[in-house]
């Protein structure tokens, strides 16, 4: 296994932003940022819809298991944000998108080394009466991303030996 990127912390959430932009090409944006998001931001930012914003949101200890490497649950949030299009609600909007992402995230490892598979999945709505009055609909998909920030040692290979028992010049005892 490859070692985990000394910057894994820093850089997951533009990682994980960059596999979801694949598999949801027509966002207006997606990419990482830390911390929390709700509709001040949403307004201070001038956030294009429709947008996904991956975060993290912190992180707390496993428990350990066999070996000397600790590892991570890393809080993880895909913030969504969407507003009316012609033919198309931001309500809509909103659910075809936490459809997607509730397929992609479980179990999702995100092909980066030090990093397990996706857990704890759910979706948490945001909409309250401000972000209506704002045309905007926003949501989060939630989840916990196991991870070590130390390499695991490479497995030596066990050699191949095949043993009987008995003289091997004749006869095999049983």
């Amino acid at each position: 296994m490859s070692a985990p990127q000394v910057d894994l912390l820093a850089q997951l959430p533009d990682l994980i932003a960059d596999r979801i932009k694949l598999r949801l090409p027509d966002l207006r944006q997606c990419k990482g940022m830390v911390g929390g998001f709700d509709l001040e931001e949403l307004k201070r930012q001038g956030i294009q819809a429709p947008a996904v914003l991956v975060s993290r949101l912190g992180v707390a200890p496993m428990p350990t298991l066999a070996g000397p490497h600790r590892r991570y649950a890393v809080s993880m949030a895909a913030f969504i944000v969407t507003r009316d299009a012609m033919g198309l609600s931001r309500d809509i909007a909103l659910g075809n998108i936490a459809s997607v992402l509730l397929q992609v995230v479980p179990d999702n490892c995100w092909q980066i080394a030090g990093v397990g598979p996706a857990d704890k999945v759910e979706e948490r709505v945001l909409v309250n009466r401000d972000a209506r009055q704002a045309t905007a609909a926003l949501a989060a998909i939630v989840w916990q991303q196991p991870l070590t920030l130390t390499p695991h040692p490479d497995a030596t290979p066990m050699p191949v030996e095949l043993y009987l028992g008995g003289d091997l010049q004749g006869e095999v005892g049983i």
